[in-house]
């Protein structure tokens, strides 16, 4: 088996097993705390999951990108992460203190839970962004899926009766799964990859720093693409459905499952090919088609049995669930086959043009919310939901055609799909590469 292949197989197998993991963790506590808990559980996670990502400024993207092209040492970037996390969470601290002392906010029993969940998840990322880009997938994968398994058995009655209540529960969560980051540091130590006061020069932090940025505007963009209507949903709705809400765009994600971990194991891979093949665009076309149906496949499996199985899993409380599911399918399809393109403009450094497609993509999602939420609740939200991811998709094709010319067809065209080996789009050596 070739390099790329036993790379990319053992990238998909590790974070298929996270993803089963997570999975079965949220159906769970989906019926443990029922629609109207969940969602607000979820709403607080979303929350936080947006405060690391603010804070990470874009850092472990650029760890990433600079530890895959073996520009810096892995010490350096180790060094730099850890600081960073420091820095971070220092800076949360004073600003929950002087907020509570200028009654900004009220104290809040959570806090010191959060800022530590925060603290270490921004560490985490990082450190497993180096993890990733050195291809070792297994100690992430591993160490996320025990947690979650922990996580499953912590639940309230699910071994035994009762170990922790709810509220507890949430503090639980909140900590356990700041555990990963001493787990990969401690990782990083006994492979002689060590915290030191070395830090790169001057011109290396600027490239940090241009990529850092760059990479947060489009995290901060996608994720908000993809989440920011958990707040008006929040807003224009009940928690019972806003939790049915939240379960069908996590569901999505399944959907989402082969591109998300495919475009992890191509990034460095693509990267290096760009300036190696002249038959990129063709490889990537064959990939948009691929991610498409096997999107196609997974969406039509769900949305014919899903309204008789959602209940079953998650509970009588779902009842939206089903219909929300339905409506956002097909722009689900569309974020599938966006994410070789993506990836594309990133390996060329070109996340600009990635900013520009989400940022429109918002403002139509938020004026579509705002006008179709009041009347038609959640199921206005899913609608705008698709066709907001629609436009993502279409104008990131769009700019790909400016540079590598092609039919429109091609894309719909099974019958290269069926006869080309997936693994092979980036391994087989062709006549026309450099």
């Amino acid at each position: 088996m070739s390099s790329f292949k036993s790379k990319l197989l053992n990238g998909f197998t590790w974070r298929l097993g996270l993803y089963a993991s997570s999975f079965i963790l949220n159906i769970f506590i989906a019926n443990n705390f029922g629609a109207e808990g969940s969602g607000i559980f979820y709403l607080l996670l979303n929350n936080i999951a947006f405060v690391v990502l603010f804070t990470s400024l874009g850092l472990d993207s650029a760890i990433a990108y600079f530890t895959s092209r073996k520009e810096i040492g892995t010490s350096q970037l180790l060094s730099l992460s850890i600081v960073w996390s420091l820095v971070a969470s220092g800076a949360l601290v004073l600003l929950y203190f002087a907020c509570v002392q200028l009654n900004i906010v009220a104290p809040y029993d959570l806090a010191p839970f959060i800022i530590i969940n925060i603290g270490c998840t921004l560490l985490a990322n990082c450190v497993a962004s180096i993890l990733f880009a050195t291809d070792d997938n297994s100690t992430p994968g591993l160490t996320f899926t025990l947690i979650n398994v922990l996580l499953i058995v912590l639940l309230p009655g699910v071994l035994v009766n009762n170990i922790v209540a709810n509220t507890e529960y949430i503090k639980l969560y909140l900590f356990v799964t700041a555990l990963p980051a001493v787990v990969f540091v401690a990782c990083l130590y006994f492979r002689s990859i060590r915290f030191g006061v070395s830090r790169p020069d001057n011109y290396w932090l600027k490239k940090i720093a241009s990529f850092s940025l760059q990479s947060f505007v489009n995290n901060m963009f996608y994720a908000l693409l993809l989440r920011c209507d958990y707040w008006l949903v929040n807003y224009y709705s009940t928690d019972n459905d806003l939790g049915n809400y939240l379960q069908a765009t996590k569901l999505t994600q399944i959907i989402l499952l082969v591109p998300t971990l495919a475009s992890f194991s191509l990034f460095p891979l693509i990267t290096s090919h760009i300036h190696q093949s002249k038959k990129i665009d063709t490889k990537l076309l064959k990939l948009v088609s691929i991610y498409f149906y096997i999107g196609v496949v997974m969406c039509t499996g769900v949305i014919a049995v899903g309204y008789w199985v959602f209940p079953l899993l998650y509970g009588q409380g779902f009842s939206k669930m089903y219909l929300c599911f339905v409506l956002l399918s097909p722009g689900v399809l569309m974020l599938a086959a966006a994410f070789p393109i993506a990836t594309f403009f990133s390996g060329k450094n070109q996340i600009r043009l990635r900013v520009i497609a989400l940022f429109f993509s918002i403002v139509l999602l938020v004026v579509l919310d705002l006008l179709l939420i009041p009347r038609f609740n959640i199921y206005g939200a899913a609608i705008a939901g698709t066709v907001a991811y629609s436009f993502y998709f279409f104008y990131l094709l769009f700019q790909f055609k400016k540079l590598h010319d092609f039919q429109m067809m091609e894309l719909l065209d099974i019958r290269p799909i069926l006869q080309q080996n997936f693994l092979g789009l980036f391994t087989k050596k062709n006549k026309d590469e450099d």
